[in-house]
This record gives structure tokens, sequence and C-alpha cells, in this order.
């Protein structure tokens, strides 16, 4: 029950794997705000961590998973090159000890949720759902690190896995679908986006289930344009999301945050490309995102992308974390919690 209230492959499901001709460099930002001075210490610094997923093996090798310093230093690869599947949306457990991914490929169709320790080692599959038909993808911690909310790469809907026995659970079955859930901090309520259908013709739009014991029961906190890749802050007050309802060339979407309960939604972004899939800084602060500044002839997003930073409460002063596009796109970044914690239960 619904209540309404006031790549691409390489991004989740499929991509071009083909090398791409002429660029085209979109407008950028003016230096000043694209390239705001980064802060020596603190959470743009050093000591904190943000994963993310690259092409940076090359166009033609699959893509892996990356973690560097918010300062876009010490950036090292965490997946093996050894696996023949692109390495998609990290997502860093709750004590920082372990990233969940999702591997993908085309042909053949396979799409399953992995585990591997934040120092590369220990890489292990999680999830079976592909010789059923469904797959898995979009991979969310719970806050206690044993169980990880995830959405069927071919039928869109929540399910849920236990670390510790690998038990998959179906949460959802909204006829819009569910779509790369993220939980709340208190570990009660899914954030997630429905799915354009025969059954649903409307864009899709952010949903929360306020109740994880009624997961079918579901608020809609956005109603304009298009609407996805919801996160939660670190304190469980904000959400952040992609949206095109300014209407931006192209259908590019630019960053928003709004209240937990759909209230003053804010943008935080303005930029003819694409501004996608934001995640908060550990502190709140921050939320970094992938920023398309080319288009690359033959591929589709996230090529041509870096990671930037904005703050969460839309003061300005954008900072870019990677300069690496367009040889090789930064994308779906994550960042670690700011204070690693002991392993506990299934998080190890």
């Amino acid at each position: 029950m619904i209540k309404e209230r006031v790549k691409t492959l390489r991004a989740g499901i499929g991509t071009l794997l083909a090398m791409g001709g002429a660029i085209c460099i979109v407008t950028v930002m003016p230096a000043a705000a694209q390239n705001a001075a980064l802060p020596l210490a603190g959470i743009l610094g050093p000591d904190s961590k943000i994963a993310f997923h690259s092409d940076r093996e090359g166009r033609d090798s699959p893509d892996e998973i990356y973690v560097m310093s918010a300062d876009g230093s010490g950036e090292r690869r965490v997946t093996p090159t050894t696996d023949a599947c692109n390495a998609i949306n990290p997502r860093w457990s709750p004590n920082g000890h372990r990233i969940a991914f999702h591997c993908f490929t085309d042909a053949p169709p396979f799409s399953e949720i992995y585990l591997i320790d934040a120092d590369g080692t220990g890489m292990t599959q999680l999830t079976n759902m592909t010789p059923a038909g469904l797959g898995a993808a979009f991979a969310s911690w719970s806050p206690k690190g044993n169980k990880i909310a995830f959405s069927s790469a071919l039928s869109p809907n929540i399910y849920v896995v236990d670390v510790d026995e690998r038990v998959v659970t179906q949460l959802t079955s909204f006829a819009c679908g569910a779509n790369r859930p993220d939980w709340s901090p208190d570990g009660r309520k899914l954030v997630f986006n429905s799915v354009r259908s025969s059954q649903c013709p409307f864009p899709p739009q952010v949903y929360v289930v306020e109740d994880i014991d009624h997961p079918d029961v579901a608020v809609r906190l956005t109603f304009t344009g298009t609407n996805r890749a919801a996160r939660w802050s670190p304190d469980g007050s904000k959400i952040t999301f992609e949206s095109t309802r300014d209407n931006n060339p192209n259908g590019a979407t630019e960053i928003y945050v709004m209240n937990a309960d759909g209230s003053a939604q804010l943008r935080l972004t303005e930029f003819p490309g694409m501004d996608s899939v934001p995640s908060f800084s550990p502190d709140g602060h921050w939320i970094v995102f992938h920023r398309q500044l080319f288009i690359i002839d033959g591929l589709e997003p996230p090529n041509g992308s870096d990671l930037f930073a904005v703050p969460a409460d839309g003061s300005g002063g954008i900072v870019q974390l990677t300069n690496q596009a367009p040889r090789s796109f930064s994308s779906f970044a994550s960042w670690a919690p700011g204070v690693l914690r002991p392993a506990e239960g299934a998080e190890r």
C-alpha cells in the first residue's frame, strides 16, 4: 500500500563497453566554484575514506572498486582484476571493515551481491539470485551490519539477506516496484525509489517504508520529475537524492536534500550535465556525488564523470575530489564511517 504525502549497465544494470570516439565537452562550472580549496584536515582530509567504482583498468576491462582519501590522495584498487564481472556501487559496512557491492555481467546475465574486506582480501559472493531469474543489486547495510537490503536486478522489489546465514527474504511487493534501498540509521525505515512500468507510467519517485515490520506500507516523498538514488543522513534527519525536476537539458539530474518527512526539499547543485548518486559524509555536513563532465561518443553515464562534494546545507563551495575524466570515470561513491569501531557479529 502506498500512502501519498506532502551506464546504464555500468551504472547498475548494464553498460556499453566499446571504446568511444569523439569527446564532446559539457560546459563546466566556473573553476572557482568547481575546484574550491580542499581543507587540509577533517572530513575532506586524508584520514577520511571514500569508496567508488571506476574503469581505471581500461574501458575494455571490467569496472572495479577503489578506495581513496577524501582529498583525492592514496587511491587504491580493492577488487581483484581476475574477476570477469563489473564491480558496482560499493557500500561500506557500519564499522568500516568491509565493503558490499554488486558484480554484474551482461552476457551471460549475472548480478549478485559480494562482500570484500576493506584491504582487498576475503572477497566472497553473498547472494545467489541469478539462477531464479532475479539477480541482486544496490546493497545497503543494516545499522548493526548483520543484514543487507538490496533490490532485484530483474524483478524490482526489495529483499534482505542475513550476512551470516545467507538466507534471503523478500521484503516488499509494490506494484510500482522498489529499487535502490537505503537503510535508516535507526534500522526502522527504508528509503527507495519506485520503477517506471506498465502499471506505473509516472517517473520513479522516492518513498519511505516507515516501519520495517510493515514493509508494504510506504509514504511517497517526491512528486515532480524523476527522483531516485536516495540516501539517509547519518543522524536520520535528512535524505539526499537526485532529481530531474528543474528541466535540465537532456533530462540531466541534480542533487537535492530534504527532511526525512519529505519537507524542505532543497536543490544543492546546478550544472548542465548529470549530477548523480549522492551520499552523505559521516558527519552529515557534505554530500559526495559524481558529475558527468564529458559526453563520450558511444558510451553512457557514468563515463566522463568525476567525484565532487557539496555542503549539505546548500551553502555552496562545491569541491572536486577526482580528476580522471574523460580517460577514466569515477562514480557511485560511498563515504566510510568517521570512526572505525570494533567488528561485531557478521561484520567481522
